[in-house]
């Protein structure tokens, strides 16, 4: 019910712009209104755009006639088979299923604690970076393991 609602609202609405669409073409006519450079006349341009409003007009009709008289018609045979498969049979077709990766539980906190050993919070806290540089060579990864020699640029090797 809602389809034919849409396609007549659509269709008085291309109607209407065909209608004026059609008035341009007498008026450019009428005023032979030409091109700057080539002094052409424009209103065969305008023509053109105007036979393709009418023929969108007449698609709109056909459509319209075909879903108020002939709604069966209107389903999509493709749509209609893929909607007769069931779950499993989809699943099984779908190549990439496979493809994904298991990510383990603590990557996602193991990926912040590494670097200097400063968390991605750390960094994003409103210290000086003067304070920042006192604090980081004390500061352990993770991971656990100690850094051999203290400093803001060690990295963990795990």
């Amino acid at each position: 019910m809602i389809d034919i609602l849409a396609t007549l609202v659509l269709l008085f609405v291309v109607t209407v712009q065909t209608y004026t669409l059609f008035d341009k073409v007498m008026t450019t006519r009428a005023d032979n209104v030409l091109t700057f450079d080539l002094r052409l006349p424009t209103w065969p341009f305008f023509l053109i755009a105007w036979l393709g409003d009418v023929s969108a007009v007449l698609l709109i009709a056909i459509r319209t006639y075909r879903l108020i008289f002939h709604p069966d018609y209107m389903v999509d045979p493709v749509v209609q088979k893929k909607s007769n498969r069931s779950n499993s049979d989809e699943h099984r077709r779908r190549r990439d299923h496979r493809s994904s990766r298991a990510v383990r539980a603590d990557a996602a906190a193991r990926a912040g604690g590494h670097g200097n050993g400063a968390s991605s919070a750390y960094l994003a806290s409103p210290i000086s970076t003067a304070a920042r540089r006192r604090s980081s060579s004390s500061v352990r990864p993770r991971c656990g393991r100690s850094p051999t020699i203290p400093s803001a640029s060690f990295r963990c090797s795990c």
